[in-house]
């Protein structure tokens, strides 16, 4: 709940519109939360309240358009990382991480979450363990 609640208010904020090239890491806390809030931002900033402007238009961009863009979430091993693109699209966000060996990284992390994402192809397969990860760790 912490790191929802402090990304929603960074992304609701306007934070991400001030400064676009802010790059942000939740790491080791899991990843199935991710899509569920995206969502919830993206229908709540529609919302007309009486007497106040919607969201959408203090913010140029859907918040999940904010979270593809400046956000990575590490998410478990054992997460059905697949579902979870699936449902909610959001591929842009997820990053291979482990803990190996140590018990909560698992015994074959990359085989388990390559599995998780293979039927969703070679792009997909790419930005987990690849791509997506640059953003928050950039060659110089």
């Amino acid at each position: 709940m912490a790191p929802q609640a402090f990304l929603s208010s960074m992304v609701l904020g306007g934070v991400f519109e001030r400064h676009p090239r802010l790059r942000f890491g939740v790491i080791e806390l899991g990843a199935q939360w991710v899509g569920p809030m995206a969502d919830l931002m993206d229908q709540r900033t529609k919302v007309k309240l009486p007497g106040c402007p919607p969201l959408a238009d203090t913010l140029p961009m859907k918040p999940s358009e904010y979270l593809a863009r400046n956000v990575r979430v590490t998410p478990f091993h054992f997460e059905p990382i697949g579902t979870y693109i699936e449902r909610y699209g959001l591929e842009e966000v997820y990053v291979f991480s482990t803990d190996f060996p140590h018990p909560e990284g698992g015994r074959h992390p990359i085989t388990d979450m390559y599995e998780s994402v293979e039927r969703l192809g070679d792009t997909v397969i790419e930005k987990l363990f690849v791509t997506n990860g640059k953003l928050l760790l950039p060659e110089p």
